[in-house]
């Protein structure tokens, strides 16, 4: 959910980030087609709610990539 508003239910991310370890030690930005990798994420308010997450491939060398 995005909070444009205050809402006293609104669940905030407040970062994310990829790591090729299970604690969060080796932060990464980039994985290779195939390989696994763990994401992290820094939430408020969210206990016992679901999120969607959809990932999107982006090529390097292209405009506005």
């Amino acid at each position: 959910t995005t909070c444009y508003i205050e809402d006293p239910d609104c669940c905030k991310i407040n970062n994310v980030r990829w790591s090729k370890d299970s604690q969060g030690l080796e932060e990464i930005t980039s994985v290779t087609q195939g390989g696994s990798v763990f994401m992290f994420v820094d939430t408020f308010n969210c206990i016992g709610k679901d999120a969607k997450f959809d990932l999107y491939l982006v090529k390097d060398n292209l405009i506005f990539s």
